[in-house]
């Protein structure tokens, strides 16, 4: 026979408790009948349909009469003494899962919630765990707190763990992937080869950082030498070309200890590379 699906979600009964009805239906007949609607789906009844057949007895049946089906499950087997307080409100949770927040937006769950066997802190507890489990592929904890395997408490807390383990490692993702855009940016050599696996993220990052010591180390070498070269090209009380003629008469090619022969060409090559440098820092500026 068809079960509907909601109850089934509500677990069987032990076999010792089967058995000790399977006696009494025997003992004293079918004292509540089984539950079907107008489709002969079993709506409630399931282990008493189990019971007839063990005591030999032919099993009773009456229709639903126009009741809402999954109202008369929840009805019949939310308040089962066989069953604690944890798989009770997993199975409303089953039955009524979280509702979509919004105006007007109801919690069907809440319409008889002064009637329910438990807390409302407790199907919220329920109804965390079938999100996780969902969003986790994880079922296997509901399955385990509705056949008495695992409390609610336990399977939370076990869920929990898995949610903050994926969301650690999701935000390291997040940061590797922002790093890796950044250096792309900045080094888009270094992040080709991290792309094709020839060099570590953490590899990449530290060969950038030791590059841009190298060239920082080299811009300041310049700059100093650049000063040096200023504060000799211009001082303050004197006139260029004044300042000029001074050098000139004053060069001493010992100085230079043979490297560079000073001749007009060679301070025209001067002149060219100061006259780029200054150029180049014009067109950096602007960028």
């Amino acid at each position: 026979m068809k079960v509907h699906p909601v109850a089934d979600y509500f677990p069987m009964m032990l076999d010792d408790e089967l058995q000790a009805l399977a006696e009494d239906i025997k003992a004293n007949g079918l004292i509540h009948p089984i539950i079907r609607d107008k489709e002969g789906q079993l709506i409630d009844g399931r282990n008493r349909l189990k019971a007839c057949k063990m005591a030999g007895v032919e099993p009773r049946f009456e229709e639903l009469n126009g009741q809402d089906p999954v109202a008369f499950i929840v009805s019949a087997n939310l308040a089962r003494r066989n069953m604690t307080k944890g798989q009770q409100a997993m199975a409303l949770a089953m039955i009524y899962p979280e509702p979509e927040k919004g105006r007007g937006k109801k919690d069907p769950a809440k319409k008889d919630k002064d009637s329910l066997p438990f807390s409302q802190q407790r199907l919220m507890q329920a109804r965390a765990v079938l999100r996780l489990a969902q969003q986790y592929d994880a079922m296997k904890f509901v399955t385990a707190v509705m056949a008495g395997e695992l409390g609610l408490d336990d399977a939370l807390s076990s869920l929990k763990e898995i949610d903050e383990k994926a969301s650690s490692e999701k935000d390291k993702a997040d940061a590797s992937s922002k790093e890796l855009a950044n250096l792309r940016k900045a080094a888009p050599d270094l992040a080709e080869q991290v792309d094709k696996g020839t060099l570590k993220l953490g590899e990449a990052k530290a060969a950038f950082k030791e590059r841009e010591a190298e060239r920082a180390k080299a811009e300041e070498s310049a700059t100093s030498l650049l000063r040096d070269a200023l504060a000799i090209l211009t001082p303050l009380n004197k006139s260029p070309k004044k300042h000029a003629a001074e050098i000139v008469e004053n060069l001493n090619p010992k100085y230079w200890k043979g490297q560079i022969e000073l001749t007009p060409g060679a301070i025209q090559l001067c002149s060219d590379v100061l006259a780029d440098v200054a150029k180049g820092w014009k067109e950096k500026a602007r960028a």
